[in-house]
C-alpha cells in the first residue's frame, strides 16, 4: 500500500495511524459494499475474487497520500 517514495516523506506515527484507520475501517466497509448483502450488489454489481475493489481501494488510497505528501527532497 505504501511504497518506499511514500514512506521515506512520511513519519512513522502517521504511517501508523493512516494504516490503523485503512485496515480497521476503510476497507471492511468496501469490503462489505461488494458482498452479497452490500448496496452495489442490489444493483448489479458482480465482482469476481475482490479483484475490482481491491485495486480501486488501493489506486484511490495511493492517490490521496500522494496529494497530501510533500515534494522529494534531494
Amino acid at each position: 500500500m505504501f511504497g518506499l517514495g511514500t514512506l521515506e516523506r512520511s513519519r512513522f506515527f502517521s504511517v501508523s495511524i493512516c494504516l490503523a484507520v485503512i485496515s480497521g475501517f476503510l476497507y471492511p466497509t468496501a469490503l462489505h459494499w461488494v458482498q452479497p448483502t452490500g448496496w452495489l450488489n442490489k444493483f448489479g454489481f458482480i465482482d469476481f475474487a475482490g479483484s475490482s475493489y481491491i485495486h480501486l481501494f488501493g489506486g484511490v488510497t495511493a492517490l490521496i497520500v500522494s496529494f497530501f505528501l510533500k515534494e522529494r527532497r534531494d
